[in-house]
């Protein structure tokens, strides 16, 4: 069984369950009511009917419903709409193959948060997070979109994956500059939280190894010179198309129009953007966010419980500090939106699971009896619960 908690039987089960949800997907030609997820799916599926040299500067083609906009699409980088629209080329509807990759990168981030947990807190734990985490709201909500809260999270997986990798292979800085590079044409300024998070992970070392730091403080330092490079040529295939470079417009569109507050001159509106942040995480990720504030709280000041290993510690102090650097990065804009702290809901969430495990023996003995009562538990639950989303249809 490797590090995620995954036997073979496991991983085949996982891979029957994506070909299910695809098949569905196409079978009904799902879409979804959100409207954000259909405007992007709708994107992919004509950027598929445009030459590749086309691809980086997509339109709004009139596709947001009421709306006669035909401009170009600069809201965000055209890198979400790029695999939808290559399997269209391939002859699947590119479209509904919006949602497929929403629902692949659901999967991949589910296995690779998985992987990350078993490297700190063994194969239990790993496994208890791939089988609780889709039981969240936030998982509820997003089960089946088009949007890019799921790579964008995959981004930060693979980054802190390729993170720990490195320390053992050069290899592994292919899939870190992949990841930061990814980051940057899905969603542009937002891959400062990935660039954060590796940063951070690397500075707080969850699990423990002194063997290879410099090699993970080399390769971040490649990763961001992949992530620059990546800017300058997104920027010049765009001029080539579009007779101007994207990211200055980029800049004028999304982030110019938006004020930030000053913390302390503007204090009562940082604590609502906070307060807003902070209902909206509780509730996404509970009850394991509770459940972690819960665990740690009472260890903090009663001193009750098993104690967590250096490891342990080094983790929960990675998890909690990127999410309160989420939240006052996020408090100090104007704009607000629950989605903006999708990668720090899953983390945290998974921190709480990952605490149940660890500190209740009841808790921990009742999913192992679980776990071996049902083969493959994990890719059953997920199955079904992307499965019964899909059948609902439309929403």
């Amino acid at each position: 069984m490797s590090s995620t908690g995954l036997s073979a039987r496991d991983r085949l089960a996982f891979g029957a369950g994506f070909l299910v949800a695809a098949i569905l997907i196409y079978a009904i030609h799902f879409t979804s009511h959100d409207g954000d997820s259909a405007l992007y799916a709708a994107i992919g599926g004509h950027t598929a009917a445009e030459p590749l040299r086309q691809w980086v500067a997509p339109k709004w083609w009139a596709l947001w419903p009421g709306s006669t906009m035909d401009e170009l699409f600069i809201e965000h980088p055209a890198g979400l709409f790029w695999l939808p629209a290559a399997l269209g080329r391939l002859g699947l509807p590119a479209a509904p193959s919006a949602y497929v990759v929403g629902v692949g990168a659901s999967v991949l981030t589910l296995i690779g948060l998985a992987a990350l947990i078993g490297r700190i807190d063994g194969p239990i734990a790993a496994r208890a997070t791939l089988t609780l985490l889709p039981l969240m709201p936030v998982a509820f909500i997003f089960r089946v979109r088009a949007n890019h809260e799921y790579p964008m999270l995959l981004c930060l997986v693979v980054a802190l994956l390729a993170l720990e990798g490195i320390r053992e292979s050069w290899a592994w800085l292919v899939g870190l500059s992949a990841a930061f590079a990814a980051a940057l044409v899905i969603k542009g300024v937002f891959a400062l939280l990935v660039v954060g998070g590796g940063g951070l992970w690397l500075i707080a070392n969850p699990t423990g190894g002194r063997r290879g730091r410099w090699r993970a403080w080399v390769g971040f330092g490649v990763a961001l010179s992949a992530l620059l490079l990546a800017a300058l040529a997104y920027d010049d295939w765009y001029a080539a198309v579009t007779g101007h470079g994207f990211w200055r417009a980029y800049w004028a569109r999304q982030v110019g129009p938006m004020t930030f507050a000053s913390p302390l001159e503007q204090a009562g509106l940082v604590a609502r953007h906070v307060g807003f942040y902070g209902v909206h995480v509780l509730w996404h990720s509970a009850p394991w966010g509770l459940v972690l504030l819960w665990v740690g709280g009472r260890r903090l000041w009663q001193a009750r419980g098993s104690r967590l290993t250096p490891a342990e510690r080094r983790g929960v102090l990675f998890v909690v500090i990127f999410a309160l650097a989420s939240f006052l990065a996020l408090s100090v804009p104007s704009r607000v939106a629950e989605r903006y702290m999708f990668s720090a809901t899953f983390l945290l969430g998974a921190a709480g699971i990952t605490a149940a495990v660890r500190s209740w023996p009841g808790f921990r003995s009742w999913f192992e009896r679980l776990d071996s009562a049902v083969p493959s538990l994990p890719a059953i639950v997920w199955t079904a619960l992307v499965a019964g989303r899909i059948a609902l249809g439309s929403g």
